[in-house]
């Protein structure tokens, strides 16, 4: 019977608690603010102001993105150096970013923050190709792609990379010099054997030799092997780059941040009116003591 009566007496505790925590949360802060409504009021007015004001204050910034992806398969030295452009602004150094990318102050300016992902190596990689996101966040939408273009430049242009460019420009062209020389000839070659394939007397001694000498069959097959391999280089010499661009940048005009002002509504709404809960409240201590007094 004691154990029973205890319990009861456990539950009815818990239920006051529950109570006197619902009325200091819900209760007590709805009825301060439905009983002063003209203060109410121009909480809600401040927080409109508030919400307007900085709209209209804060620098807009508008967000795009573009990826790139290196010919090398395991490159990773673009990373470090695109880190020491984020580097120069986290410092604040529009002067030292200029000259880095060999852009004016008033586009290094323009340039708000800067985030590059590789997805080979990151941790939540959507595939594990060799491709590098780069987000910029800038005040001013127009500047997105000469942006882009420069950061492009800004890795074509080191020495390391400009060298091994100059590497497989060089690779090929003389490689392209051979085979146009042997196109050349084989094509000399099969306009003999055809002018003459009917012509020369075949003996016992040379019929083997003649057979191979005259019959256009192996060279049309050596120009079109020389031809494939001409394509082939053309098709290295269009990817010539260090890097591909893979998507370029999407300029929008609509900006990232400050956000929306019903967005902005939302969130200063409730804390203003947290602030008049807080502002009656200690109002009304404030009378209750010296009414007291």
């Amino acid at each position: 019977m004691t154990e029973h009566s205890n319990k009861i007496a456990d539950d009815e505790i818990d239920l006051g608690l529950f109570r006197h925590w619902l009325n200091a949360i819900f209760v007590y802060p709805l009825s301060l603010l439905f009983s002063n409504v003209k203060t109410t009021l121009v909480f809600l007015i401040l927080a409109l102001l508030v919400s307007f004001g900085l709209k209209f204050a804060l620098t807009k910034t508008y967000k795009c993105s573009f990826i790139i992806r290196p010919n090398e398969r395991n490159e990773r030295v673009h990373v470090r150096m695109l880190n020491d452009v984020q580097s120069l602004l986290k410092l604040g150094d529009s002067k030292g970013l200029a000259q880095e990318l060999k852009v004016d102050l008033k586009m290094a300016k323009s340039i708000e923050s800067m985030e590059v992902t590789n997805f080979a190596f990151a941790k939540d990689r959507a595939d594990s190709s060799n491709t590098s996101l780069i987000i910029l966040e800038l005040k001013d939408y127009s500047q997105a792609l000469p942006i882009q273009n420069a950061i492009l430049n800004y890795l074509e242009n080191n020495p390391y990379f400009k060298k091994i460019k100059g590497y497989q420009k060089t690779n090929i062209e003389l490689k392209t010099q051979l085979i146009d020389k042997d196109i050349l000839f084989l094509d000399s070659l099969k306009k003999m054997q055809l002018s003459n394939y009917d012509k020369l007397k075949v003996n016992e001694t040379t019929a083997i030799l003649l057979k191979d000498l005259i019959n256009p069959t192996a060279t049309y097959t050596l120009s079109l092997e020389r031809l494939n391999q001409k394509a082939g280089l053309l098709g290295q010499s269009m990817f010539l780059d260090n890097f591909q661009l893979v998507k370029g940048v999407v300029v929008s005009e609509k900006h990232s941040w400050p956000p929306r002002t019903l967005i902005m509504l939302i969130f200063f709404i409730p804390v203003f009116l947290i602030l008049c809960v807080l502002f009656l409240h200690i109002k009304s201590r404030r009378s209750s003591k010296k009414i007291l007094a």
